[in-house]
C-alpha cells in the first residue's frame, strides 16, 4: 500500500491511452488501498478532453496539488473520483495556468523566469 496521497487525472476519451484500463486501476486502488480510512487516492475524469491536450490543462491542477502537500496541507483522506466536463473550467486554476503560459512565453522571448 502506498504510504503518500496519489493524485490521478485522465481524459475519458483519450484515443492513445484507454480510459477503461486506468479506471480498472483506480478500482483496484479503491479495492486494494481504500480499506483504510487514512489512504487518501484523488481521480479526475475529464470529459472534453483527449491525450495531448489534457496535460497543459490539467497541469495547473497537479501543481496545486503538489504545492499543498509541499507546504504541509494534507491530502482528504479517503478515495474519490471526479467526473469533469473539463479541468479547464476550474476557476481556482486559471492563476497558476496563465502563470505557466506567462513564464513560457517569457522564456522563448529569452526573458529570464520570474522576472
Amino acid at each position: 500500500m502506498p504510504d503518500v496521497p496519489m493524485f490521478m487525472y485522465h481524459a475519458n476519451p483519450d484515443w492513445l491511452v484507454p480510459v477503461g484500463p486506468v479506471d480498472t486501476l483506480v478500482d483496484s486502488l479503491v479495492d486494494t488501498y481504500c480499506q483504510d480510512p487514512d489512504d487518501r487516492v484523488t481521480y479526475t475524469r475529464d470529459h472534453a478532453r483527449e491525450h495531448l491536450s489534457l496535460e497543459p490543462i490539467a497541469a495547473a491542477s497537479a501543481l496545486m496539488w503538489l504545492r499543498d502537500r509541499f507546504d504541509g496541507i494534507p491530502a482528504g483522506t479517503g478515495c474519490t473520483t471526479h467526473d469533469v466536463g473539463s479541468m479547464a473550467l476550474d476557476q481556482t486554476t486559471w492563476p497558476v495556468w496563465s502563470s505557466i503560459v506567462g513564464d513560457t512565453l517569457t522564456s522563448l522571448l529569452g526573458r529570464p523566469i520570474g522576472t
